[in-house]
């Protein structure tokens, strides 16, 4: 690098031009994170993911089953073909009615007639039963066709029962994060999930939002009060066919005094979703045990919420961003490593885990970890074109 000699024959140092091109594009990143990020889809989806990934780690855990809420699952094995008979439906009903519990829960839709007799066989079932019962419905968003709304209207006040919506929202990525609210003007203004927690807690408020997930972790796993490594399901699982088989007795104690689900859980099925719960192995989840999610959710008053991008978030990125700029202009001569910054990224990573664990609020990961590299970066460099400045005054005094 070349360096000239001023008038007064003191080395005059060249204008660091990339410093300060680089800080002024630190700054013009900045500016960007504040104003446009929660409208950058590529960034929200980031947001997702990361959120998913503590979601799975550090979602709500027991280490026993729930003890209010249970599945019946339709498996393969209870069914040779698809639609499911409704007269099989039907007698089905009748098995877990007949083991007491204390609201049913049929997550099962009706689009279409099919045979006569097993129709009304099944609107009986659900309408002589003696435990609460609600019947899952599409809203006008999953069912657009006047036909089939008008068939599902008419099945459902046959059997005299309360219908809630199907509300599991899904996000552009396919995966289940939240619980849809109902439709404006809708004929079912009121969710399934929410009828049935209802049944247990009459004042259940709604949850229409981020799902605050369950899991129950393992006894023998020593790391299960810290992390979820090896979650499973928190609910306690009958299928039909063994409650329908000849030692269906010795199944009814799953299920007395509980809210029971029935629905299905195919190898094959449109009712099978992604959810954050399977961020690392990719499985997919029955409807079914979805909606038990949601029901446990709103029983035991648990929720998750996200920080949002309302003022509070604006100063908590700003203040981010301000601390990282003063740090990197304080340390502006100190070689920065890779550990070093790995190590301020663990921080970053450390407090959002504690944040998302204690408070269970999902904060705005990657937009943090912007603002805070981005403060630094601006920072750094800043300081040294402000040094380059001192550097010419104190050469031309």
């Amino acid at each position: 690098m070349r360096v000239e000699e001023t008038a007064g024959g003191k080395p005059d140092k060249p204008l660091p031009r990339l410093s300060l091109a680089v800080a002024i594009a630190a700054l013009v990143l900045l500016a960007g994170l504040l104003v446009a990020a929660p409208r950058a889809n590529f960034l929200l989806r980031w947001e997702h993911s990361t959120a998913d990934l503590r979601t799975s780690l550090f979602s709500d855990r027991r280490s026993d089953l729930h003890p209010q809420i249970a599945l019946v699952k339709i498996t393969d094995a209870s069914i040779p073909t698809t639609p499911i008979d409704r007269g099989f439906l039907a007698n089905l009903v009748k098995a877990v009615d007949e083991a007491a519990p204390q609201a049913i829960g049929l997550d099962i839709f009706f689009r279409r007639a099919t045979e006569e007799g097993k129709d009304k066989a099944l609107q009986a079932a659900l309408r002589d039963a003696k435990a609460n019962v609600v019947v899952a419905a599409w809203d006008e968003r999953g069912m657009d066709d006047p036909g089939q709304q008008a068939y599902q209207a008419q099945f459902i006040a046959a059997t005299g029962r309360r219908a809630g919506f199907l509300n599991l929202q899904h996000e552009r990525d396919r995966i289940v994060r939240f619980a849809a609210e109902p439709a404006p003007g809708s004929r079912y203004p009121e969710s399934f999930a929410l009828l049935l927690a209802r049944a247990a807690v009459a004042g259940a408020g709604t949850n229409y939002g981020r799902i605050a997930w369950l899991q129950r972790a393992e006894g023998n796993n020593p790391l299960a009060r810290l992390i979820n490594l090896d979650g499973s399901s928190p609910f306690a699982e009958v299928s039909a066919a063994d409650l329908l088989g000849p030692d269906g007795g010795k199944h009814r104690d799953k299920l007395a005094g509980k809210i029971v689900l029935i629905g299905v859980d195919l190898k094959v099925s449109a009712d099978n979703h992604r959810t954050p719960l399977a961020a690392w192995s990719g499985t997919e989840t029955p409807g079914v045990a979805i909606h038990a999610q949601m029901v446990a959710q709103m029983i035991d008053g648990r929720r998750v919420a996200d920080l949002g991008y309302g003022a509070g978030t604006i100063a908590m990125l700003v203040g981010l961003a301000l601390v990282g700029g003063l740090a990197g202009w304080r340390f502006r001569y100190r070689k920065y490593d890779f550990l070093s910054w790995g190590m301020a990224a663990a921080v970053l990573v450390g407090i959002d885990a504690v944040v998302f664990k204690v408070g269970h609020i999902i904060l705005p990961f990657l937009m943090c970890m912007l603002a805070w590299f981005g403060g630094v970066t601006a920072g750094h460099h800043l300081g040294r074109v402000y040094d380059w400045f001192s550097d010419r005054r104190a050469g031309g005094a």
